[in-house]
This record gives structure tokens, sequence and C-alpha cells, in this order.
């Protein structure tokens, strides 16, 4: 009897052992991967340039033996859609992106981890442009959700935040009610930790007015000037 539980306590401790090993290989390429985008994401603002299709391609095949090894992980399927997001050029020299398996990504990413407001973060940039491309399964209905659940779980990160408010403001016109709210807040929670991005980012999308109606930013100079210069055309 005890040769056979030590036996078990072996095969016991040998399995965890395995899986400890895998899941430290994968964490390792998983941010390998999301350092090697970002390194990829700064060379492209510098040089103006697309990254090669061979380097978009060795990232995604890293990340999906990740995943291979650690299929439930959202994060890591996050990872896969941002790879998926990545311009590149391809052989003809045009420059692509891979929307759509970018957008399956980030769906499996939440599904995944629902709890995870980068993943639905994720899942809202790709709605939006499947949503440009009049491709959006659900359509308006289900961009809204997406910004809604990413506003709410990604109230204290200003990554998810930026999002919201740029896509937010980007749909303003077709928003509900209830989701124009939701960005509002956004807005001004974004407001709290980087007024300047909050202001930057209305201003690209023509939407001063309402970023300026929050209190956070009321007393801002762009507002104030904003303010001033409709008053007089007025």
């Amino acid at each position: 009897m005890k040769r056979v539980l030590s036996s078990l306590v072996v095969v016991a401790l040998v399995g965890a052992s395995v899986v400890a090993v895998r899941q430290a290989l994968a964490d390792e390429l998983v941010a390998s991967t999301n350092g090697r985008l970002f390194e990829l994401a700064g060379q492209s603002v510098r040089t103006g340039l697309a990254a090669s299709e061979s380097a978009v391609k060795q990232l995604e095949k890293d990340t999906r033996f990740a995943l291979s090894l650690a299929p439930g992980n959202g994060q890591y399927w996050n990872t896969l859609a941002r790879v998926h997001f990545t311009s590149r050029t391809d052989l003809l020299g045009a420059v692509v992106t891979d929307l759509d398996a970018a957008y399956a990504a980030a769906k499996a990413s939440v599904v995944a981890q629902p709890s995870s407001a980068y993943g639905w973060a994720s899942l809202a940039f790709a709605s939006d442009q499947l949503m440009a491309q009049n491709r959006l399964s659900g359509g308006q209905a289900a961009l809204e959700q997406t910004l809604s659940r990413a506003a709410a779980l990604g109230a204290r990160e200003p990554y998810v935040l930026r999002t919201v408010v740029d896509l937010g403001l980007a749909n303003w016109d077709s928003l509900s009610a209830v989701s124009r709210q939701s960005v509002m807040r956004s807005i001004d929670h974004l407001a709290q930790r980087q007024p300047d991005d909050t202001i930057a980012l209305a201003r690209r999308r023509g939407r001063l007015a309402e970023a300026c109606s929050e209190k956070r930013l009321a007393s801002r100079k762009e507002c104030t000037i904003s303010l001033n210069t409709v008053a007089i055309s007025s």
C-alpha cells in the first residue's frame, strides 16, 4: 500500500512539473511576442514602414504554439489578436492586416476570460473596423456591447479607456443614449489620469465639445478657447 501511494505521489509530482514547464514556456513565448509587437509598432512610427510578412507570421506561429500549451488562456488569445492587427507588407508589397482573424482571436479571448478589459477593448477595435465594412455580425448593437463591456471593466486602465473614448467618439452620432453615457464616464476616468490624451482624442474625432462638457476638462485652455470660438461664431 505504501509503495502504491509513493508511486501515485511521484506521478502527481511529475505531472505537476510538466504542467509548470509548459506554462513557463508559453508565458515566455507570449512575453517575447508582446515585446516584439511593441518594437514593430515603434519601428513603424519611426520609419513609416509596415512590418514584413515573415516577421508577423513568426509571431503568429509562436503565439499559436503557446496557445497549444494553454488553449484556455484569454491573454494569449488577445496577444494573437494583436498579432493579426499588426500591419505588414505582403509578398506583393501591399500593406495588409488580417481583420477577420483578429476578430476571431479577440472573441476567443473574451470567451476564455470574460472579465478581461483588454480582451473586450481588442474586440471593440475589431468590431469597429468590421462595422465600417458592414460586416459585423450583430451590427450596431454588437459594437455597443463591446464598448460598454470594455468601459465597465477597464475604468482604471488607461489603454482600455483610450480605446473606448476613441471609438466611442468616432461612432458618437450612431450611439444610443446609454452607450453615450458609458463613453462619457470613460472620458471622465481618462481625464483624471491623462487629460492631454483625452483632449487629443476628442480633437482628432471632432468631438471636443463633448469632451469639454466633462467637469474635469471644462476649465482646460483648449475647452475655454473652443467655447469662446463657438460663442463668437454664433
